[in-house]
């Protein structure tokens, strides 16, 4: 992978660690408020922060299957490129077959 790709997937990577940090972090804020007794619980707020953390998540698994993807078609890449001595030795072993 290039360099730039990587950079923006660490770019990437970071923000949406941050973005679960400050999630988890408002949903604490939040279920702490629900100890008390005549409080209504936000349940609204609690249900966007979910679904920001839940995002997060997505945003993750996205990129990890992103970065599978490239892995594996550079190692077909490296599977496929023959060294000159694998290809003479490949050469070699048909000649004596058909021979």
């Amino acid at each position: 992978m290039s360099k730039e790709i990587d950079q923006y997937i660490d770019e990437a990577t970071t923000n949406i660690r941050e973005d679960r940090k400050r999630a988890s972090e408002v949903l604490e804020y939040l279920m702490d408020g629900l100890d008390e007794e005549d409080v209504e619980p936000p349940v609204g707020s609690i249900a966007k922060v979910l679904e920001t953390m839940q995002r997060s998540n997505e945003q993750l698994v996205k990129m990890t299957g992103m970065l599978l993807k490239e892995r594996a078609r550079s190692y077909e890449e490296e599977a496929a490129d023959l060294t000159d001595g694998e290809a003479e030795s490949i050469y070699d072993d048909i000649s004596v077959k058909e021979g």
